[in-house]
């Protein structure tokens, strides 16, 4: 949470819309990883991890963006990792349930 009232500038009215906008989109880009994976597409892997990275970024879930970087380097050099996607739909379900949990913080404060 410090990392997005840092990135929010402490303005909890654009931190609910930062989370808002992430928890709206991330689960059509999971659905979009998880299609990639199966069709073991490793373009699409990379591509729809690059996304997810800079989504994570933008929102301050620097452990979800890392782990999308791994996933995009490792399917671009022809590796598919299915350990690795499976570590990146658990971090975004983790980051889905803590901000989830801020709307409603936020909501109360």
């Amino acid at each position: 949470m410090d990392r997005l009232r840092k990135i929010s500038f402490d303005d909890t009215e654009f931190m609910q819309e930062l989370v808002a906008i992430y928890l709206d989109d991330a689960p059509q880009q999971l659905r979009e990883l998880q299609a990639a994976a199966e069709a073991q597409d490793l373009s699409a892997i990379a591509d729809k991890a690059h996304r997810i990275k800079g989504g994570a970024a933008n929102v301050g879930a620097e452990s979800l963006a890392a782990l999308c970087a791994e996933l995009e380097r490792s399917a671009r050099r022809g590796e598919n990792q299915v350990d690795l996607e499976k570590r990146v739909e658990e971090e975004m379900a983790r980051v889905s349930a803590r901000f989830s949990e801020i709307v409603r913080e936020l909501a109360g404060s």
